[in-house]
């Protein structure tokens, strides 16, 4: 189990005791600065008030358990309309949806795709491309979003 999936473990009870779904877990570091981000997800949406409560009550528990080693900035959010989707739970919920997706290696010389999610399974995901069925494992994909158009 990696680190952010063990922290992922950590706080959703306590931030589902809340109310709100812990959506994921990530600990960046940028250059010497560490991050670690919690998104949070609420059917009737995330406000800022939101964000707030949840960071107060992290903070916290941060403060008694320090599961944690080092400096770092905590930062609670809403996942956002283009998603990341990093759980298997994510992509379930997106499927008939169109995802942005970059894989870690081209398959078919491409390296980033735009496609309609039409299943998923524990080893990865089928897409609509192009009339066809695309397959990739997990392990191939380096990120994915659910895809929004600006227009």
């Amino acid at each position: 189990m990696t680190k952010q999936e063990k922290l992922f473990n950590l706080f959703s009870p306590i931030i589902n005791q809340m109310g709100y779904e812990c959506y994921n877990v990530e600990l960046k570091k940028n250059g010497k600065r560490r991050s670690l981000m919690i998104y949070i997800d609420h059917p009737d949406g995330i406000k800022i008030e939101d964000c707030e409560k949840v960071s107060r009550e992290i903070s916290r528990f941060l403060d008694e358990a320090d599961p944690i080693e080092g400096a770092y900035t905590l930062e609670v959010s809403s996942p956002g309309i283009e998603r990341q989707l990093s759980r298997i739970e994510h992509y379930q919920a997106a499927i008939g949806e169109k995802i942005d997706i970059s894989l870690f290696k081209p398959i078919n010389k491409m390296k980033k795709i735009c496609a309609v999610l039409t299943e998923v399974d524990d080893k990865g995901i089928a897409v609509q491309f192009n009339h066809t069925t695309l397959h990739f494992n997990f392990t191939d994909i380096a990120k994915a979003n659910i895809h929004f158009d600006f227009d």
